[in-house]
């Protein structure tokens, strides 16, 4: 990549501590073709708009072999940003995996953040669709296997019990062809800015409010936690 592409992805972090929805976050799970990134943009809080960390986002300005590789140090460097600065995000979680979903969540937890998750349900015959045709529009090195697919979708239809244990935040959507309706949108917006909303539960995080706030901190490595360790949070996030 040249330093111009380089440039014009820098990122800019204004907000402080007194901000609305600082440490939140939302983990986003669903099967291949649950369209997870489409309902988002349907029902994010624009009042609080919370950051997206997706490990596909800086794809499209990449290419050669090593573009998996210098996706996520690019994604790495953004996720250290918003952490530092203790945003309110939604995890789009492309990895089928529960263990890699709770493994995140712990780490901020951890930080001290309240996390949750928005459930998106499809059928195996809808999701196997989606995929079919998203296929025709990628490289062939971004295509997916319908039986990988299908596997994958199993194996999250079968964690959503799992899930649901885990997060006191638990809200599923259906998304089906013409589920998706403006009734069920709105009512899953209310239900997602009431999460960003609501006072924060986590009694780390209380802690580490009441003294950012005390202190004048903005950062966690103001005075929290040293940049060394919250670097190894984010590589143990990756791993």
């Amino acid at each position: 990549m040249d330093n111009q592409k380089l440039n014009r992805m820098r990122f800019k972090i204004t907000e402080s501590i007194e901000d609305k929805g600082i440490l939140k976050a939302i983990f986003l799970a669903g099967g291949p073709g649950a369209g997870k990134s489409y309902t988002l943009t349907k029902i994010s809080s624009g009042d609080i708009s919370p950051r997206i960390v997706n490990t596909d986002k800086f794809t499209e300005y990449l290419q050669g072999d090593n573009v998996i590789e210098n996706s996520q140090l690019l994604t790495e460097k953004q996720l250290y940003l918003y952490l530092n600065s203790m945003l309110p995000l939604f995890v789009d979680s492309t990895s089928t995996h529960s263990k890699n979903i709770i493994k995140r969540s712990g780490i901020l937890q951890s930080l001290g953040y309240d996390t949750g998750m928005l459930f998106i349900n499809t059928s195996l015959e809808t999701s196997l669709n989606r995929v079919k045709e998203r296929n025709k529009n990628v490289p062939p090195s971004r295509k997916v296997s319908l039986d990988w697919a299908k596997e994958a979708h199993e194996r999250v239809a079968t964690s959503k019990k799992f899930y649901r244990s885990r997060f006191p935040f638990f809200y599923e959507i259906n998304n089906d062809e013409g589920e998706l309706t403006d009734t069920v949108i709105l009512k899953a917006y209310n239900k997602v800015k009431g999460f960003y909303n609501d006072t924060l539960d986590n009694p780390e995080g209380q802690r580490t409010i009441k003294i950012m706030r005390q202190s004048g901190w903005k950062y966690f490595t103001d005075g929290m936690v040293k940049e060394e360790y919250l670097k190894k949070l984010i590589s143990i996030w990756y791993m």
